[in-house]
């Protein structure tokens, strides 16, 4: 049997995996083409690997499941998630963190949330980007989301389950049973 634990924080990692912000210089894309919005700035910097603030998490529903079926290590992990956010400036793209995530595209579901105190209309996804600098998963939409509104992300991912030594993520550990002698 292998213990499994969680370090460093698991919102920041695998959050709880999420956090999601828009993005933080002055140019926002929509639909191809690079609209001005100096009046959008946010306080987060992508750039240096910060999250911007347009968006907040009001909720996460997380589940992980863990495959320890193999007898030897490397361990991994299937996941979802369902996280209600609440737009504060308006953005058309959703930056998670994902450290060594993989996430499933297909997966990804966006609309507004049905108790949302503004009304909006559903954005679609239409492209996602891997930033690996900085640990990013971008999602671009194809309409900026109403600022005031809250929305719904779901989405699918797996990972590996991290061996003790990388100390970050989801990881796995083993001890020594002192009643029987045996390694768990």
């Amino acid at each position: 049997m292998i213990n499994w634990c969680i370090l460093d924080n698991l919102k920041a990692y695998y959050s709880i995996c999420f956090q999601f912000v828009g993005r933080s210089n002055n140019h926002f894309a929509h639909a191809g083409n690079y609209v001005q919005a100096e009046q959008l700035r946010d306080e987060g910097d992508t750039s240096v690997g910060r999250l911007p603030t347009s968006l907040y998490p009001l909720h996460y529903d997380l589940e992980l499941i863990p495959d320890f079926y193999d007898s030897e290590p490397p361990f991994f992990f299937d996941g979802s998630v369902r996280i209600r956010i609440e737009c504060r400036r308006f953005t058309n793209i959703i930056y998670l963190n994902s450290y060594q995530l993989s996430v499933a595209d297909e997966s990804i579901q966006i609309f507004v949330d049905p108790e949302s105190p503004v009304s909006a209309e559903d954005p679609e996804w239409v492209s996602t980007e891997v930033d690996d600098d900085f640990r990013f998963y971008k999602i671009f939409l194809d309409r900026f989301l109403t600022e005031d509104a809250w929305y719904v992300l779901e989405l699918s991912f797996s990972g590996e389950i991290r061996p003790p030594s990388v100390n970050r993520g989801l990881w796995w550990d083993s001890y020594i049973d002192q009643g029987e002698g045996t390694a768990r």
